[in-house]
């Protein structure tokens, strides 16, 4: 396997880990605390769980079918006409995951950073890189993800450390006040942002050692947990209630930052490291989407349908720019939803019914 063309377990792990933070961040935590108000933090460890079912169950899939991806092993599992189905339904997943996120992504820029600026400039300005690495190869994004997710871990703990003297626990108490059907509904939430781990069904083929997945996905779960609790500190420094508002919660901690004229402008940062989690995430998904596509229609290149992507992702944004309300709706349980239904129960039910051919057979 030619090492420009893979990836390690490891690097894979740690690209879940970055795009699962980066749209926690822009997405996630109002959209759960409005569900789950101060008990976010259990509704984080309930998405956890949901995490660890959806790693087991598509590690399990994947891993009968070693040397290839889904649009390759789904028509020999479930024959011409349903792998094909299941392999567009994967395909309109991944480009809907970049749709999204540049949306969301281009409406808190103009929203929050520069208003005065029209949104198409910043999915131009995100898509056109985003295509260009995925062109190059998945190599590209997760060698410049394993540099830089690093740092960016070590800047949110610097944060919340700079800003202990701000955190009262209290705000948590008392637990689930309302019951746990909120709690269930937030973690439903995280869950589904977890679970972009079912990018695996297009870069199995191309991770090395990959039997090192399910230890070091479940150290990287821990991590991400830890990372996005981090996050969930804004509740115990702003209170539930104000937190479920914010646009983007750990910018209002880094601004809360009172050390230094230094230290409390730290938006610079944090924002580079966002805007760079979102570009990988983007990249990550066009190129899933194009290799699915490529396959599926058992071509050669899957740089023209890269570019076509990028393309109608752009479009596509333009026309939901006037339709803010429907999207930030759509966000909530709605999303968490549909995103589980095909990260988690469709390839439970693939897993079952190869299992069960592969008894019949032997």
């Amino acid at each position: 396997m030619n090492n420009f063309t893979s990836i390690t377990s490891r690097q894979f792990v740690m690209g879940w880990i970055t795009k699962t933070i980066a749209i926690v961040i822009m997405l996630t935590i109002a959209d759960t605390i409005k569900y789950s108000g101060r008990d976010t933090w259990l509704a984080v460890l309930v998405g956890a769980v949901i995490a660890v079912f959806s790693l087991l169950i598509i590690y399990r899939l994947v891993s009968q079918f070693p040397n290839k991806n889904l649009a390759q092993w789904s028509r020999e599992a479930f024959g011409s006409f349903l792998g094909s189905v299941i392999t567009i339904i994967y395909i309109i997943l991944f480009f809907s995951y970049a749709v999204l996120a540049t949306n969301q992504y281009s409406q808190i820029m103009t929203g929050v950073f520069v208003p005065e600026d029209p949104r198409i400039s910043y999915h131009v300005i995100l898509i056109v890189p985003a295509v260009y690495a995925a062109v190059l190869g998945v190599y590209v994004i997760y060698r410049l993800n394993e540099i830089l997710l690093p740092i960016a871990a070590l800047i949110s703990v610097a944060v919340i450390g700079l800003n202990y003297a701000s955190i009262d626990f209290t705000n948590f108490l008392p637990v689930m006040e309302q019951g746990v059907k909120p709690v269930i509904n937030g973690g439903l939430i995280i869950g589904s942002r977890f679970s972009f781990v079912a990018i695996m069904f297009v870069l199995y083929p191309l991770i090395i050692h990959p039997k090192k997945i399910i230890t070091q996905g479940f150290m990287g779960l821990f991590a991400l947990v830890i990372l996005i609790q981090l996050q969930v500190l804004a509740i115990a420094m702003f209170g539930a209630q104000y937190t479920s508002t914010m646009q983007f919660s750990f910018l209002e901690i880094a601004r809360n930052i009172g050390v230094s004229d230094a230290l409390s402008r730290l938006d610079s940062f944090i924002l580079t490291m966002w805007i760079t989690g979102i570009f990988v995430f983007v990249s990550i998904f066009l190129y899933g989407a194009s290799v699915l596509t490529m396959d599926l229609l058992k071509l050669k290149n899957y740089s023209y349908f890269t570019v076509f992507f990028g393309f109608a992702v752009v479009v596509i944004n333009l026309f939901l720019k006037d339709n803010v309300s429907l999207i930030k709706h759509f966000m909530g349980l709605p999303l968490a939803y549909a995103v589980l239904s095909v990260s988690l129960l469709l390839p439970l039910l693939m897993l079952m019914f190869v299992s069960v051919k592969k008894g019949i057979s032997s």
